[in-house]
């Protein structure tokens, strides 16, 4: 085997479901054994699972991890904690999850309470808030802090099955906040949050002669900014965001807070860019044709325009875009167009 395919292995398409064996997300690395796993209901019978283990304790999560980081061992303790899930307290200024629960769960929440976080999302959202911020999960720009900059406590089991509570200010707190799951498992989180916002994102695409000096020039002049660096072709893609004026706002409003698409022709300049990457995506995953979600990112730089929205519907592929309207608009233009009358 070569070192690149020991690095990066190729999707197993024929996985049986049937099979004791738990794979990632990418289906390119075992986990573990499915029979290892454990599905603790209860803080009490997780304390209990960890003073028990006789072996290394690891937590599912969305199983993202690359397959050279697992050396999961038959004596390991495989934790799904899919109960520690949703809402669990909120006052005016923050809101309380369980750590099982997921980004896109946590921004849609916020984003029916008219709330939201300071720290912008990264684009990819099916991660869980415990292990997102563990790992230190960005967000973008250099005005935003990760997404362990915004919580305010942290409730953790510990290895010994003792519960603590970490709370922002306290000296090993900045321990608690990304601590690559070494101290003991996350089982609720309060985020500081801050009224609901719109922003006007715009994009362009750009050479990348100047990427060094044009990335500190972005995030001096918007308050959001994420760039996409396509080596091959010396392009980079850039979404720089401005909070929305009140037209926009207004626009937004009227269109049920959907995100509003600018006037104006879509730019197109990167589509040969996204098929070619698109090709290498489906050669490296292999899932033939489009693929699915996890190409949902790359799909959004083709005839891209300007756009106003909430922060998780303009930066995170969690919500839907505008270019997933223009797909469903024009697939019920197509049905409207098939449809026969009773």
């Amino acid at each position: 085997m070569s070192r690149e395919a020991h690095l990066y292995p190729l999707r197993h398409t024929d996985v049986d479901p049937k099979d004791d064996v738990l794979w990632n997300w990418a289906q390119n690395a075992q986990i573990g054994s499915r029979h290892q796993v454990q599905r603790p209901a209860s803080e009490a019978e997780l304390q209990e699972l960890l003073r028990q283990s006789q072996g290394q304790i690891r937590v599912i999560g969305s199983k993202l991890s690359p397959g050279r980081m697992l050396h999961v061992s038959e004596q390991d303790l495989l934790l799904d904690l899919s109960a520690f899930n949703g809402q669990t307290a909120s006052d005016e200024q923050s809101v309380t999850f369980g750590g099982a629960t997921p980004l896109d769960q946590v921004y849609r929440t916020l984003t029916g309470m008219n709330r939201m976080l300071a720290s912008s999302p990264g684009v990819i959202a099916i991660q869980t808030l415990a292990g997102a911020m563990a790992t230190g999960t960005h967000g973008q720009g250099l005005q935003q802090s990760s997404i362990a900059g915004e919580a305010l406590s942290i409730r953790m089991v510990l290895t010994g099955g003792s519960v603590r509570e970490f709370r922002c200010g306290e000296p090993d707190f900045p321990a608690a906040q990304v601590s690559l799951g070494a101290l003991g498992v996350v089982t609720a989180v309060t985020l500081r949050t801050g009224p609901f916002r719109i922003f006007t994102c715009h994009k362009n695409a750009v050479s990348a002669d100047t990427l060094e000096q044009d990335l500190l020039r972005w995030n001096d002049e918007y308050p959001l900014s994420k760039a996409w660096w396509f080596v091959d072709d010396n392009r980079v893609h850039v979404w720089n965001a401005n909070e929305a004026n009140d037209d926009e706002r207004l626009r937004y409003e009227q269109q049920d807070r959907q995100v509003v698409e600018h006037e104006g022709q879509a730019d197109d300049s990167l589509n040969d860019t996204i098929d070619q990457t698109l090709a290498h995506m489906n050669r490296d995953t292999q899932i033939q044709g489009k693929g699915g979600k996890q190409f949902r990112t790359v799909t959004r730089f083709r005839d891209f325009t300007d756009v106003t929205g909430d922060i998780y519907q303009l930066f995170c592929r969690g919500h839907r875009g505008a270019a997933d309207q223009r797909r469903n608009r024009r697939a019920a233009g197509e049905n409207a167009c098939h449809h026969q009358p009773d």
